[in-house]
């Protein structure tokens, strides 16, 4: 363990203390808390420990034996003693609380000399250390809802953000998370007496996607051809139909003016099976025209390139002629 050098005016004042509260111990003074011997003892025991743990530089081990030993016997030497070691060791919250304790702690007006010198030396020690406390501002940039700060591991009150902080001097975790948003944290090295800003910041929230429009598939181009076919096929059944048909009556015409009514020479029976045929020929031709005609139309109408256009058609006849007309 290196060596430590403490200036003699602090060691003469801390020593002091140690000898009133040890004093303290051995005398039933006033203003204690009453307490039986063995209590008395251990008190003692413990502030003797924290007195050499105090001069060697274990602060923190000093501080925990003078809290214990105020445990067993209250005395407010103890409790200053207390406070000298965490003021050592940085930790100026700690100190402060501890000095509070004994300048507002009401002794009562037997209290031994010692007491009152311990409560009048908090409260030029605790005037003293309000200047040295230092603080930090937290600016939190673009901070999501709910957003969680804390300073080494302990949350912070949203409402305590608006304002500085009081911290210990040294170096600080600062950390602020949200859900979604991923943790932010920096370290920063508070020194005493002083307001240090601290900021953090969250990226830029994404811009909404907007939803992704459902992909209308192009309509099929249907061609035209298959109704220009169907067309063509029932002009060329109606014109199969007015020719065949134009054949059938004149062939029909010649017979019955060589025939007695119903009754016809046999040398007419081939005559008038071919014109039977004949017959037949217009029909099945006028019949293939008008499924054609209507073939072509529906073909015209369900094309995509006809949709809306109010698709119309009609088969036309003429003298020796056969034709669709029609819009689209």
């Amino acid at each position: 363990m290196g060596i430590l050098i403490v200036r003699a005016p602090l060691m003469r004042a801390f020593m002091g203390l140690c000898a009133a509260a040890l004093v303290a111990l051995h005398a039933p003074g006033a203003g204690a808390q009453p307490a039986g011997e063995d209590s008395k003892r251990e008190a003692r025991r413990l502030a003797n420990e924290g007195e050499q743990l105090f001069k060697e530089g274990d602060y923190k081990s000093a501080a925990e034996r003078f809290r214990q030993a105020d445990a067993h016997f209250h005395a407010p030497t103890l409790v200053m003693m207390e406070a000298r070691s965490h003021e050592r060791l940085g930790a100026l919250l700690e100190a402060r609380a501890l000095y509070e304790k004994v300048a507002t702690e009401d002794l009562g007006p037997s209290s031994s000399a010692k007491f009152q010198e311990a409560q009048s030396e908090a409260k030029k020690k605790l005037e003293a250390l309000l200047s040295r406390i230092p603080s930090v501002l937290i600016v939190i940039t673009r901070a999501p809802a709910g957003t969680r700060v804390t300073i080494d591991g302990v949350e912070i009150e949203p409402a305590r953000l608006a304002s500085p902080i009081e911290v210990n001097p040294g170096p600080r975790v600062i950390a602020a998370s949200a859900a979604g948003a991923g943790d932010r944290s920096t370290v920063a090295v508070v020194k005493e007496g002083v307001i240090e800003t601290v900021e953090l910041s969250f990226p830029e929230a994404p811009a909404p996607v907007a939803p992704a429009k459902a992909a209308v598939a192009d309509a099929p181009k249907t061609s035209r051809l298959p109704a220009i076919i169907a067309f063509s096929a029932g002009g060329a059944g109606v014109l199969t139909g007015i020719v065949a048909g134009a054949l059938w009556a004149s062939k029909n015409s010649d017979i019955r003016s060589q025939c007695d009514g119903d009754v016809c020479p046999k040398s007419l029976v081939p005559d008038i099976e071919v014109t039977k045929m004949t017959g037949r020929l217009a029909v099945a031709g006028f019949v293939i025209g008008a499924a054609g005609a209507a073939t072509g139309v529906v073909l015209m109408a369900i094309s995509p390139s006809s949709a809306g256009q109010g698709a119309s058609a009609g088969l036309v006849i003429g003298p020796g002629s056969a034709f669709v007309r029609g819009s689209f």
